[in-house]
């Protein structure tokens, strides 16, 4: 099976306005059976009122699946969202302690290509103005809750954290981390901040593609039982 998480900043690369047709295309071109999406707008003025999971999901061929973070403007709202093979869906969204913006994670177990598995998707606290914020108590909220869901697990999202403080707590988890290079600012990538974990599954291949729809770059994974 192959997974993707992409944090697509409401379809808009660095300096630019949000730009449907191309975000829609980048999701589609990664091929992936299950995509978790943050950063995703759903009836907000800056991006024309469009629900950006719906778009997505169309575009990719998958059942979507968002969950609001936070309201934004009159009617819109702003989070997360899961594109997965149409069907059966058990879903759950946690609402995280959060210092600042507010942030969430979203539970699926769903079957994919046969096989059941318990998908996360998420975004982690970020202020750039005294760091990573709530972000590792947050990762541990995700995984606390995680251990109550049947493996294997595939955790996907921005954690908006480096190896030093991800690779630990994954270990003690018993997941292991994708191996990627760096995943932001897409134009210079310098940091790798969007992560797939998993659990019960082998990593045989693994791309992060050079795309143009927002300022991260997606990590996309393709995995098997193991």
């Amino acid at each position: 099976m192959r997974v993707a998480t992409y944090n697509i900043r409401h379809g808009a690369p660095p300096g630019r306005r949000a730009h449907h047709h191309r975000m829609r295309a980048a999701v589609r071109s990664l091929g992936a059976d299950v995509v978790a999406l943050q950063e995703v707008d759903r009836f907000v003025v800056r991006t024309w009122f469009r629900d950006q999971a719906r778009l997505a999901g169309r575009a990719a061929g998958l059942q979507h699946h968002f969950a609001a973070a936070r309201p934004l403007g009159p009617l819109g709202r702003y989070g997360n969202a899961l594109l997965v093979p149409p069907g059966p869906v058990q879903l759950a969204v946690r609402r995280l302690h959060s210092v600042g913006e507010p942030r969430v994670a979203m539970f699926a177990r769903l079957r994919v290509r046969g096989l059941m598995v318990t998908v996360v998707c998420t975004h982690l606290q970020n202020d750039a103005r005294s760091g990573p914020g709530s972000a590792p108590e947050q990762l541990d909220e995700v995984l606390a809750e995680l251990a109550f869901w049947p493996a294997p697990w595939i955790l996907m999202g921005d954690l908006n954290l480096g190896a030093g403080t991800v690779l630990p707590r994954f270990e003690a988890a018993g997941l292991e981390a994708a191996p990627t290079g760096a995943t932001f600012p897409s134009h210079d990538p310098k940091v790798r901040i969007d992560w797939v974990g998993v659990r019960g599954l082998q990593v045989r291949e693994v791309q992060v593609p050079q795309l143009e729809a927002s300022d991260h770059l997606p990590v996309v994974v393709d995995l098997e039982p193991g």
